[in-house]
């Protein structure tokens, strides 16, 4: 029955069950449902710092890193040769940890910040160049040795001599030397600190 008081609003249909929840005015279809009905391959949606996973743009923040990880190993020889071996073992590190990162990094297409948790950086090492053969498996060893050393130094553990000191930069020198080989600067070709500037 109709309500004829005066100023009374007139009621809404009550909604079924079947129809509670939804909508009785739909908005504009939704971006993936419109590219479905155009037939176009749905984009990704851009993201700070993608510009850096482009290979005409990997170069350059993974040689920066490069040159970070030859002038970790120089400052881990004066350490040494100064009878600071704890320092000596802590920049070795650093020059083999960074170095693992430049290669893994440029061969995974991975951003450098996305590479800083030493599991992550030494799962993709192993997957991408130990297991098929690329470099050394005693390479992966040796560097979860020296992380074990580097903690021991930083983290109150066993003391270490001048003589752990020597093999971890003879090690970080070794690692450096043969991941080199997989370090393209931004041309194409292999950069060093040593090299004259272009």
């Amino acid at each position: 029955m109709a309500d004829h008081r005066r100023g009374a609003r007139p009621r809404r249909p009550l909604l079924r069950p079947a129809d509670r929840g939804r909508t009785r005015h739909p908005g504009p279809p939704r971006l993936a449902e419109r590219l479905e009905r155009s037939g176009a391959p749905p984009q990704p949606r851009p993201r700070p710092g993608d510009a850096a996973r482009c290979p005409a743009d990997r170069g350059r923040p993974t040689t920066e890193l490069w040159l970070r990880a030859e002038e970790a190993l120089a400052e881990a020889r004066i350490l040494l040769a100064a009878g600071r071996p704890n320092g000596a073992i802590s920049r070795a590190y650093s020059a083999a940890f960074t170095a693992v990162r430049v290669i893994v990094t440029q061969r995974t297409g991975a951003r450098s910040e996305e590479l800083r948790r030493q599991a992550a950086v030494l799962k993709m090492f192993s997957e991408h160049f130990i297991t098929p053969g690329l470099i050394d498996r005693e390479f992966g060893r040796g560097l979860r040795h020296l992380f074990s050393d580097r903690a021991s130094v930083d983290y109150d553990g066993p003391r270490l001599t001048a003589e752990d000191a020597g093999k971890a930069v003879d090690f970080a020198e070794r690692l450096l030397q043969a991941t080199k080989p997989f370090v393209a600067g931004p041309s194409g070709t292999t950069q060093s600190a040593d090299d004259p500037p272009s």
